[in-house]
């Protein structure tokens, strides 16, 4: 009888293991994004955060171009953002390309520097932040851009 609460014991701890291999999951990935300051002028560099939350308790990770900010204008044409230069996004630490792991229920903030250009009119624009592909986004988030004084 002991050895039988032994096999069951040990089987019961080998079951609760995580497995070794994360699963693609990008629907498990909630995104958010911030801008600091949210009333920006335009040539001043704003802080763009985004937040990557696996929401659920096993591993996941995103493939290719996991995670981008885009600023589009009220028509929903990109002014700006690390999504114009192509499948790689600089973040201040790191260039960011796939794959992305998550652990169960981790949160992972990538912050961005964006330097508006004189380019970009003053108006209200709103700020995206996506992982993996444009689809996959935050809700809007609305900044102003105001004029240089």
């Amino acid at each position: 009888m002991r050895r039988f609460g032994l096999i069951v014991c040990v089987l019961a701890l080998t079951s609760c293991t995580e497995t070794t291999a994360p699963v693609d999951d990008l629907s498990a990935i909630q995104v958010r994004v911030r801008a600091a300051p949210e009333d920006i002028l335009v040539q001043e560099l704003t802080t763009i955060t985004v937040t990557l939350t696996n929401t659920k308790p096993w591993r996941v990770q995103i493939s290719e171009c996991p995670i981008y900010f885009s600023v589009k204008d009220p028509a929903g044409t990109v002014v700006g953002g690390s999504d114009v230069v192509g499948c790689f996004g600089f973040t201040r630490e790191q260039l960011v390309y796939a794959p992305l792991e998550f652990g169960g229920l981790e949160t992972k903030t990538f912050v961005f520097d964006w330097f508006v250009p004189q380019s970009v009119p003053a108006g209200e624009y709103n700020l995206f932040g996506w992982a993996n592909t444009p689809d996959h986004a935050s809700p809007a988030v609305p900044i102003t851009v105001s004029a240089a004084n």
